[in-house]
């Protein structure tokens, strides 16, 4: 179905509504108020199958505990395997960023919502992707300040920072969808970047203290605990080359390269990932793909299955990376792979 069209997108302004339009016995829970671009809000009614059911784990992940000295904190209540849903849920209201202060601040009597259980209560944005949008708004760009859209949640609120997993935007069912980034055990601090910026050129610890500054605490997760070293890695990550269809290619036409030229690269890289708890950044899955395409290359059925499950791993819990591209192209079956046994044929030949 063509995306409904209703003119350009905020030439009327803001409206202020909610979405879905209001709770029913058609709508499957409660509606978000919403100050949106005039058009918007048509758009996403008309999109097939809106609205969708919220999603949910098939069992209960998380808690909501005191942290001492902290405040509430999001706890697992089992073992989470990488990639899986912790928790998703409406927000509360949506709007343009700019409309945000950092830090939201409000009360039962203003918003008049019964989730709040205590009168007063401060929490952070959830921005939402223009990714995120594209089925609505498939004509957005990047810089459209009228999209830039965040929305402030009840529960996620709950969240602290030091990542280990990831906030993403469901449009179909008009959520925030939580997913661990990297395994947990039962026990462990749920932990999302409260920087968004995927970008580890952009990471230095002076950078990332400056940004965190008016959240009022200082950063003492595994990336923040020895700068120098971290700094050091953040580096080394974001110079090492990362081209998966380029350079795979590349190497499969150089007869004098070695087998393992693009692997130790980009299982270092992993490496160095892991320790820092970068999950989160574009590298990671970059890297993967490329060493996903490398393994097909030799045919080494194992290891490309290894990496293979760490992409849909990361897929699950980013549900709007584009960086790996469709599920489509990591066939479980090797032999459908277009560049199954390519560098062991070029060889020979």
């Amino acid at each position: 179905m063509p995306v409904q069209d209703t003119g350009p997108l905020g030439v009327q302004g803001i409206v202020i509504t909610c979405v879905p339009p209001a709770p029913g016995k058609d709508i499957p829970s409660r509606s978000t108020d919403c100050a949106l671009p005039s058009g918007l809000k048509e758009r996403i009614l008309a999109l097939p199958g809106f609205p969708r059911p919220v999603p949910s784990p098939s069992l209960p992940a998380h808690h909501i505990a005191c942290i001492p000295g902290t405040g509430l904190g999001m706890f697992a209540v089992r073992c989470l395997v990488a990639g899986k849903l912790i928790f998703a849920e409406h927000p509360i209201i949506i709007m343009q960023q700019a409309m945000f202060p950092l830090s939201f601040k409000a009360d039962r009597q203003s918003l008049g919502l019964p989730e709040y259980k205590r009168k007063g209560m401060s929490t952070n944005l959830w921005g939402i992707a223009v990714e995120e949008l594209e089925e609505a708004v498939p004509e957005t760009l990047e810089n459209d300040l009228l999209l830039k859209l965040g929305g402030m949640c009840d529960t996620l609120s709950r969240i602290n920072h030091s990542p280990n997993s990831t906030v993403t935007f469901d449009l179909k069912s008009f959520s925030f969808v939580l997913c661990v980034l990297r395994d947990v055990d039962a026990g462990t601090p749920i932990t999302v970047s409260y920087l968004h910026n995927n970008n580890i050129k952009n990471m230095s610890t002076a950078e990332r203290q400056r940004d965190l500054v008016p959240y009022a605490f200082k950063c003492t997760c595994v990336l923040c605990a020895l700068p120098t070293i971290s700094d050091l890695h953040c580096k080394e990550i974001a110079d090492t080359p990362v081209k998966p269809v380029k350079l795979v290619r590349r190497w499969m036409d150089n007869a004098h390269l070695p087998d393992n030229y693009l692997m130790q690269l980009s299982l270092r890289v992993l490496r160095l990932v892991t320790e820092e708890g970068l999950e989160f950044a574009d590298a990671y899955i970059q890297h993967l793909v490329q060493l996903a395409a490398t393994y097909v290359a030799l045919g080494d059925r194992k290891n490309y299955l290894w990496a293979r499950k760490r992409i849909m791993q990361s897929m699950e819990a980013n549900l709007n990376n584009t960086s790996a591209a469709d599920r489509s192209k990591f066939p479980e079956d090797l032999e459908m792979h277009g560049l199954w046994r390519r560098c062991m044929k070029a060889k020979a030949s």
